[in-house]
């Protein structure tokens, strides 16, 4: 064998490979045959393919090598929670990652609660990561794991009742099926989402999915459905456990935009009032962070001018 692939040592052909089933045992990972009795010999380094000799090592090693990597080391429940958390505390997501298959074998037998925070972890890792993406393809594979991971949680939190944490579940999927470009799909999780919100008072949960709820509706033409859920979500952001201050801005910063976009007396009459109430959020709001109040008063200033020529025109119009 060449220096750069895995040296080979003996097995017996009954032994299970570390990273497959025991079928590959049985079967030359070139040739595809296996003499009964005659052991197969697996690569050092991978642990995984298994060959007849040198011969077929080194005539499959081509394609070999592109999957040729040592497995992650055994590890116990307590070590691979220890290698997980030091990863997240220094922004290792791709760390983070690398353990994911490993640890969703080791949490089969934990407590529902322990498996949720870690598909939890994972599934935040993945959306992080989906941010930072620049190729199409990794991004849908981000965002569909989000997805599978966030369903694997959504079982276990409707066991153990935790409404908050299935609220959450139920908003990510919606997200990440709009990334798929899936909008039936996420519409009903972020539809369910709402309602449990509203359900058991999480309103920073009926918030979020009202606010994308009302987005879909006006992306899709449904002008009062939008605005009506727009106000739902303005409604339900003063009571948001924390943050209350960001929540009603955000609220107020769509409401007043989809507003000023359909014009009409209506919507202007509509308007008017709400530009001193974001003020006033801006100003809640920058107590916590003191940033906010810079970008909150242009925007005020903006929507303040754009209302007033508005008006204007439509004052000319009229005349």
């Amino acid at each position: 064998a060449s220096s750069t692939e895995g040296v080979l040592t003996p097995r017996r052909a009954a032994d299970s490979p570390s990273r497959q089933s025991g079928k590959m045992a049985d079967k030359c990972s070139h040739c595809g045959k296996g003499a009964a009795g005659v052991p197969l010999k697996r690569c050092s380094v991978c642990k995984n393919a298994c060959y007849c000799g040198a011969e077929c090592q080194n005539a499959g090693w081509k394609k070999h090598k592109k999957n040729c990597t040592a497995p992650l080391p055994r590890l116990t429940m307590p070590e691979a929670v220890n290698k997980i958390e030091t990863a997240l505390r220094s922004g290792n997501l791709r760390g983070v990652l690398e353990w994911e298959g490993r640890m969703e074998v080791l949490i089969v037998d934990q407590p529902d609660i322990t498996r949720s925070f870690f598909l939890s972890t994972f599934a935040n890792a993945h959306a992080s990561q989906l941010e930072h993406e620049v190729d199409a393809a990794g991004s849908r594979h981000h965002a569909r794991e989000v997805i599978r991971l966030e369903k694997s949680r959504l079982d276990l939190l409707g066991r153990i009742e935790h409404f908050r944490e299935q609220g959450e579940a139920l908003h990510n999927i919606g997200q990440h099926l709009l990334i798929e470009k899936r909008p039936e799909e996420a519409v009903k999780y972020l539809q369910k989402a709402r309602d449990l919100g509203a359900a058991h008072g999480l309103f920073t949960v009926e918030c979020r999915a009202c606010s994308d709820l009302g987005r879909i509706a006006l992306q899709e033409g449904r002008q009062e459905e939008g605005l009506d859920l727009y106000r739902n979500t303005l409604a339900a952001a003063p009571l948001v456990e924390e943050n209350e201050g960001l929540y009603e801005l955000n609220a107020l910063d769509r409401l007043v935009e989809a507003l000023l976009s359909q014009g009409g007396a209506d919507a202007l009459d509509e308007v008017a009032p709400l530009i001193p109430r974001y003020r006033e959020a801006a100003r809640k709001e920058s107590r916590r962070d003191g940033s906010v109040m810079v970008g909150s008063a242009a925007r005020s200033a903006f929507y303040q001018e754009l209302l007033s020529y508005t008006v204007s025109a439509r004052l000319l119009e009229i005349a």
